[in-house]
């Protein structure tokens, strides 16, 4: 899967909206998060929201096989509105996560 780089605005709660440097493809976004450990996580790059928290993320290669499960459900990710599409496919979604 080949990946754009970009930058996506997420939402951090109470901390604000923060810029962060992303890899992405079709309207999803893999971010990687440093911190105790490691981790990536995948938003949606429209919105800045993140797309639920399962499935093996502790490399680059094992979450960009969970993004590639995001990408090949019937959401069109590239939209603004996607992450309302998500309830419609809320099953989907969730085995996607899970199995990837």
């Amino acid at each position: 899967m080949k990946l754009t780089r970009s930058v996506v605005t997420v939402d951090h709660g109470i901390y604000g909206k923060k810029d962060l440097p992303a890899f992405c493809k079709d309207g999803l976004a893999l971010i990687k998060l440093e911190g105790r450990a490691v981790s990536w996580r995948i938003y949606h790059a429209l919105t800045g929201i993140t797309i639920g928290s399962a499935g093996d993320r502790r490399t680059k290669e094992a979450a960009k096989r969970v993004m590639a499960s995001l990408l090949d459900l019937p959401l069109e990710w590239e939209r603004e509105d996607a992450c309302t599409q998500v309830g419609q496919h809320l099953d989907a979604v969730k085995c996607a996560l899970q199995t990837a």
